[in-house]
Parts: C-alpha cells; sequence; structure tokens
C-alpha cells in the first residue's frame, strides 16, 4: 500500500505530495520582477500559444461576503468534490476573519462554494497557507500560518495544526498543536502528511535552533492520543549550515518510510541564491525511534538551480522531482530530478525555465498524470500591469516525458491574463484521467478582479 503522502489515484484525479512554495506572505510567487528583468525577459522568448481552454469554476468575493486569495492546491473526494483553503475571507459576513477551509461541489454544469470553517485567528489558527490532507473517515487536516494564541512570533501567534471532523455537512475544528515558537517550530507554512498510525509529519519554517534569526526550522511529528492532546516531538531541528535551513515544503514517504523535504535556505552559497544560501534537498532516515538527516543535494546557484519552492513528489522507482526557483541556464529556475545510484544522489535538471513567455520561477510540488508527464504552475507568461510595477501573471505548463534521458520537453498550457481568469497561479495541480488541470489563482477570476479563483484547463 503506497504512503499517504506519495503520488496516488483519488476518484477521478491523480496528484502529488502536498507541498508550499513560500517563506513569506510577501514572497508567496517568486514572480515579481523589476522593469529591467522584465524587458529582459521577454526579449528572451517569444510569446507562446496556449493549447488548453480554462474554466472558471468558481471565483472568490472577498471580504465581507466570501474567502479570498488561495494560495495552496487542492484535493478531491471520490465523488469529485474539491476542498481547499484560502489565507483571507470568510463566511459571509464576516468582518474580521482569518481564512477559509473551503469545499466545491459540482452541481449539474456548476459548481457550488461551502465555507466549512473561518479562523478567527485566536486559539483556532489563521492564515491557512498550505493544502489538506484526509483521512480515511474523510476528516481533514491542515495548518496556519499564525495565530494559537500563545506570545512571541510578532504576537499574531505562531501557527497551529488542525483537524475539521464532519457529522453530516457541520464541520467542527480542533486545534492538535499549537506552536510556541521556541525549540518546537513556528510559523508552517506547509502541510502535513499521515502515516498508517495516524501520525502527522511536517515541517515549520521557524523556531528550533536559534543560530537563525527567528530560528532555523524544524521538521515534526504529532502522535494522537484517544484521551488526551497531541503530542509534539522534533526529529530534526536546522541548524542553519549545510544541512539546511527555513523548511516552507510538505515532506514524503518512501515505501521503507524515511522522509524527504527541502530547505529553502541554508546549504552552500552561491551568487545567484538568497543571502541565506541556495538550499537543499535533504532525507530523514528511520532508524528504529531514531531520526538521522542526510543532505541529497545543495544546490549552487548555477545550472542546477537554487532556493527550492516547491516540494517533492516520488515515482514508484523511489526518484524524486521538484522544482527550484532560482539558478538555471537563465537564472529563472529549473524542474530537477534526483535519482539513486549506488550509494549517491545525482542531479538530473530536466528543464531549465527561459522567463517571458516560457515562465520561470516554478512553484508548487509537480503532479504526474498516467503516462508521466510533470505538470506545475509558474511565473512568467502575460504582463499584469499594476500602477507603477510589472507583475507576470503566470502560467500552467507540462513537461513531456522522453522516451530515453532525462531532456523533457516543455509545453505551455495557459498564460493567464489579468483581465480574465484569473492571475498567480498557486499551490500543487490535480490532473484527471482525461488530462484535465484543476488548479488555483491568488488574484482575479471572473468579473471582480478581486479575490482569486478556482479553475479548470481543458485539453
Amino acid at each position: 500500500m503506497l504512503p499517504t503522502s506519495s503520488p496516488f489515484a483519488f476518484g477521478r484525479f491523480r496528484f502529488g505530495v502536498p507541498a508550499m512554495k513560500v517563506m513569506t506572505r510577501l514572497n508567496l510567487l517568486r514572480v515579481t520582477l523589476s522593469v529591467a528583468t522584465l524587458a529582459l525577459a521577454l526579449a528572451l522568448t517569444s510569446a507562446a500559444s496556449a493549447s488548453d481552454t480554462e474554466l472558471i469554476l468558481h471565483t472568490f468575493g472577498g471580504i465581507p461576503t466570501d474567502a479570498a486569495y488561495p494560495a495552496a492546491g487542492l484535493i478531491a473526494d471520490a465523488p469529485g468534490n474539491l476542498y481547499g483553503t484560502t489565507q483571507s475571507g470568510g463566511r459571509a459576513g464576516c468582518s474580521s476573519c482569518y481564512g477559509t477551509v473551503y469545499e466545491l461541489s459540482p452541481n449539474g454544469g456548476a459548481w457550488s462554494e461551502s465555507i466549512l470553517y473561518t479562523f478567527a485567528g485566536q486559539s483556532d489558527g489563521g492564515y491557512p497557507f498550505a493544502r489538506l490532507i484526509f483521512d480515511g473517515s474523510g476528516n481533514l487536516y491542515g495548518t496556519t500560518e499564525s495565530g494559537g494564541n500563545l506570545p512571541g512570533c510578532n504576537t499574531t501567534g505562531c501557527g497551529t495544526v488542525f483537524k475539521l471532523t464532519h457529522s453530516g455537512s457541520t464541520w467542527t475544528e480542533h486545534v492538535l498543536y499549537t506552536f510556541s515558537g521556541g525549540a518546537d517550530g513556528a510559523l508552517p507554512f506547509a502541510g502535513v502528511i499521515r502515516d498508517s498510525s495516524g501520525n502527522l509529519y511536517g515541517t515549520a519554517s521557524a523556531g528550533g535552533n536559534p543560530a537563525c534569526m527567528g530560528g532555523c526550522g524544524v521538521i515534526f511529528k504529532l502522535k494522537p492520543s484517544a484521551m488526551g492532546p497531541w503530542t509534539e516531538s522534533v526529529l530534526y531541528s536546522f541548524t542553519g549550515g549545510s544541512d539546511g535551513a527555513q523548511p516552507s515544503t510538505s515532506l514524503i514517504f518512501d515505501s521503507s518510510g524515511n522522509l524527504y523535504g527541502t530547505t529553502y535556505a541554508g546549504g552552500k552559497q552561491g551568487p545567484n541564491c538568497s543571502g541565506s544560501g541556495c538550499g537543499v534537498v535533504f532525507e530523514l532516515l528511520h532508524q528504529g525511534t531514531t531520526w538521522k538527516q542526510k543532505v541529497l543535494l545543495g544546490f549552487t546557484g548555477g545550472a542546477d538551480g537554487a532556493n527550492p519552492t516547491g516540494g517533492l513528489t516520488i515515482d514508484a522507482s523511489g526518484n524524486l522531482y521538484g522544482p527550484a526557483g532560482g539558478g538555471g541556464a537563465n537564472l529563472f529556475g529549473v524542474v530537477f530530478k534526483l535519482t539513486h545510484v549506488s550509494n549517491a544522489w545525482a542531479e538530473y535538471v530536466l528543464h531549465a525555465f527561459s522567463g517571458g513567455a516560457q515562465g520561470g520561477f516554478p512553484s508548487g510540488a509537480l503532479s504526474f498524470d498516467t503516462t508521466g508527464n510533470l505538470y506545475g504552475p509558474a511565473g512568467g507568461g502575460n504582463d499584469c500591469v499594476i500602477g507603477r510595477h510589472h507583475e507576470m501573471c503566470g502560467l500552467i505548463y507540462k513537461l513531456t516525458r522522453p522516451a530515453t534521458g532525462n531532456s523533457w520537453s516543455e509545453t505551455v498550457l495557459y498564460s493567464f491574463l489579468r483581465s480574465s481568469g484569473g492571475w498567480l497561479p498557486n499551490g500543487d495541480l490535480l490532473v484527471d484521467a482525461n488530462g484535465g488541470v484543476f488548479g488555483t489563482t491568488n488574484r482575479g477570476a471572473g468579473s471582480t478582479g478581486c479575490c482569486g479563483g478556482v479553475f479548470k484547463l481543458v485539453p
């Protein structure tokens, strides 16, 4: 049986591991370009023709009528209902709300929205950035980046892990753990994964070792208790050195129960990296009751990439795939593959983005289709001019698996426009058996141009 975090079929969909792609609210997507960089990016490539048709399944209305600004991808149940989070907004009439968990249900040719829970930003948490997961009973689990009502983390709270249980159409939130910002971690941008015993595993981007400002981040485990609160144990606390720092994406399991993930910072220093390092890909080896960290790849900021902005996806052979938001031959990021060879791991750059119409600064974990092709969101595409600033609207790309070798070919499936259809695509994608691609945009969608939406791309 595949671990719950592996790419798998769920109802009509296939999707990769939950993951996040941000370090702070200010770099939700690394697609903001200076005017000079924008001009260079547009000069590098000609305009790409979009081959897919976009359908808007839902447009978020924002406060005070609706949810707003989805920052993560979707999950689906067997009947095809979609579930996700928004980092702002709430139920109609909410004047001070801190994000939602929502459901979209197919209803004939339309989709109906239900707000399952609105966060108050207090002990219940606030600002959910991450993708959700199910358990076998259909309950939902996730994280909030802040809230929790403990002091620290600029008085907004250091974040929570929560569970939503349902009875009929009523959903109830349970806070499983509240972070303190100390050794236990803080600011869990990424979601959690679940093992067969019901334990949850995740990353917190801050807290832990104080060698970094605000802490270097941790990997944690939450163990359920039938009679009391869940118990947290820190499996690894990053030091900010060669082992990495600021883990901000979800973890994955292999078939032996080992954990894999990325850090945005730490590791090696490079000219094209953030000032705190180029980031790493790591493994946590499960050895009885202990866990040992091993760095599989330390990015250099050269052709190999830099600062991974999405989580990892694993295939049936144990190969790892992911996006790096920086570095690459053109400095617009790469999609990479790690293959286990003897006692080492070898990196292959499957695609180096060239910017402009061909995209750049990829984010989100990659998603497979039934034939092994990869899909993901990226910056680039059309120019969404906002006042005096230039931002790229973003696009959805597909990498086609070659018959042999590691030279994958890119196709831009859709380039977003600010005038319609939303912009700034976020999070991991769902790919159905017919090649339909489901995802979210953080801005725009519909006539309001406001607060993001949910889309489907039809081949």
